[in-house]
């Protein structure tokens, strides 16, 4: 069931062909599993050593970006109250706390320890309002301090979590890197997270289609782009069910619960990789309202889209025009048309 779920998202979120087949025979893709994600990787005119090297640059990154994995540079960080980071890993962190810092903590990479708490993973506990209580403060960036390469923290109980900006981060880097090796035109997809340069085979722009956050295996719309990055977060990716509640693993800084901000999903469409995964989910936790002055305040560039929980869909005014929403989009007789803004 979670092989069919990821294979789902890696189809479903992009889908960018314009039905021509003109030169498609240029293309050269590779898919691998890293990050926790199915990655696809395609490039026109890309040597198979040069998609490669590219998956296995990748998986370098996870190397350093991952909590989970015993040997990566951040589980050690997470380990030890002090421990020498890498250039990378120190601009990753320091990148995810000025995040956090703009965005009045709706970011907040921080939240490692709530996160084991809930395992929305494997044991999908609900943790209590006591255990959340005693870890919740922990889960400060002001806990971690950054001397040059040298990562302090004052308190175990204080894991940094960058799995809400890693990939987006990562899928952007490869897009790079293949272009500096002579690549014009490509896409990479790292499941939530799509990274595209250059045209699709059809000569055109991009079209990344939007999942449908209530019916997963349709989507809504597509945005057309190039040279940016589209991040989705949603309440579908990671999920339990008990006693007729259902629990997503986004959660609100403030509360160490669930996220409960009218917001079923967020796309974020930004020429920063790293920008744009870390505010679909910051924008995810601060709802429609606050995202739009936050938006308005253009601290950051990027355009958004959103669909609520009664089924509307938001966007921002800069994504407008290339935002192609389905006539046809419904849920519960409610369309998708229906936007408030």
């Amino acid at each position: 069931m979670k092989l069919n779920i990821i294979l789902l998202s890696a189809v479903f979120f992009l889908l960018i062909l314009s039905s021509c087949d003109n030169g498609a025979e240029k293309y050269n893709s590779d898919t691998f599993f890293a990050m926790d994600t199915f990655i696809t990787l395609s490039a026109k005119d890309a040597s198979g050593e040069l998609l490669k090297s590219a998956e296995n640059k990748t998986k370098a990154y996870e190397k350093i970006f991952s909590r989970k994995d015993e040997s990566s540079e951040l589980y050690k960080i997470n380990a030890s109250l002090s421990e020498e980071a890498s250039d990378e890993l120190v601009f990753m962190i320091k990148n995810a706390f000025d995040v956090s810092e703009k965005t009045h903590n709706a970011f907040n990479p921080c939240l490692g320890a709530i996160s084991d708490l809930w395992d929305f993973t494997n044991k999908k506990n609900i943790p209590s309002d006591s255990e959340i209580s005693e870890i919740l403060p922990c889960c400060s960036p002001g806990k971690v301090k950054i001397d040059g390469n040298t990562v302090s923290k004052e308190d175990l109980n204080t894991v940094i979590d960058l799995g809400a900006c890693a990939k987006g981060y990562s899928a952007q880097k490869i897009i790079e890197y293949l272009k500096e090796n002579g690549v014009s035109d490509a896409y990479v997809n790292f499941g939530g997270n799509v990274s595209v340069c250059g045209s699709s085979e059809s000569g055109t722009a991009w079209k990344i289609g939007i999942k449908n956050p209530f019916m997963t295996d349709d989507i809504i719309g597509y945005i057309v782009c190039t040279d940016k990055t589209v991040s989705v977060s949603g309440d579908y990716e990671r999920f339990f069910e008990k006693d007729g509640k259902i629990y997503h693993h986004i959660i609100d800084p403030d509360t160490g619960y669930p996220s409960d901000s009218g917001v079923k999903s967020v796309a974020v469409i930004s020429p920063d990789g790293f920008i744009s995964d870390a505010l679909s989910t910051a924008l995810f936790v601060m709802g429609v309202e606050n995202s739009l002055d936050f938006y308005e305040r253009k601290i950051y560039d990027f355009e958004a889209i959103f669909v609520t929980n009664d089924g509307k869909v938001y966007a921002t005014s800069g994504i407008k025009d290339d935002f192609i929403l389905f006539g046809d989009a419904y849920f519960d007789g409610v369309s998708y048309l229906e936007s408030a803004k």
